[in-house]
């Protein structure tokens, strides 16, 4: 699966570990189809604040985890536990929001649109 995360990875800096040409034809197909993830929508992941598209290798779950939040709860649960946050709590573009959107702070104390 790593080797997968490389063939689509990206990043904003245009640095790719293994170039489009050198990703191999049947993963060029399964993302052309939709059943691994696309650089594009890869990409989204690495955005700041580096809250949402964690599901990486096919993406297909995304919206609907993102939508109900279940990677905040995630957050919380390992917060909670072991008392680690997460990188997108600790972002300067919008982690405070997305700090307080995954401890449960009202919406009127965050920017919905930055979590």
């Amino acid at each position: 699966m790593r080797l997968e995360h490389n063939w689509v990875r990206y990043s904003r800096e245009n640095t790719v570990q293994v170039p489009p040409t050198e990703t191999p034809e049947f993963m060029r197909l399964l993302q052309r189809s939709g059943v691994a993830l696309s650089r594009a929508e890869h990409g989204r992941h690495h955005q700041s604040p580096y809250a949402a598209h964690y599901c990486i290798l096919g993406g297909w779950l995304n919206p609907l985890l993102d939508r109900f939040g279940f990677w905040r709860l995630a957050e919380r649960l390992v917060y909670e536990k072991w008392g680690e946050e997460p990188n997108s709590w600790k972002d300067p573009k919008g982690g405070e929001a997305v700090r307080a959107r995954a401890l449960g702070y009202p919406p009127d104390s965050y920017d919905i649109k930055k979590c």
